[in-house]
């Protein structure tokens, strides 16, 4: 696992370096070099499931904003559903792709919600 993770890097810094993604086509304002360690993986144990991507519409807070406008306060969502960051991006294709985005997105959510309780 180690050897295939070292070859995706080496070869999506190449990408970067080139300001191109030939492989999946990655909008080159978006290439971003991975270079510092340490980094993290874990191995997908065979269960998927499908759901739908990106279905509430949140801020960068993960907080939800209401039809009319606005923010609902107190209401956040994460994970898949209220992922904003699939828009221009490729990383629905790649497996895996939203654990990193559901860890980060539940930890937000969890601090803003914490910061209401304060």
């Amino acid at each position: 696992m180690l050897q295939a993770l070292a070859a995706t890097l080496e070869t999506y810094n190449g990408y970067c370096a080139a300001g191109s993604d030939e492989e999946f086509g990655k909008d080159p304002a978006m290439l971003q070099a991975i270079g510092q360690a340490p980094f993290y993986l874990s191995e997908n144990s065979g269960i998927y499931f499908l759901t739908t991507i990106g279905g509430t519409d949140t801020t960068e807070s993960c907080e939800v904003r209401a039809e009319e406008g606005g923010v609902i306060k107190g209401l956040y969502a994460m994970d898949v559903d209220g992922v904003e960051l699939y828009k221009g991006l490729y990383t629905i294709d790649i497996p895996g792709s939203c654990n990193a985005n559901n860890i980060y997105t539940g930890r937000i959510a969890a601090q803003k919600a914490c910061e209401l309780l304060a």
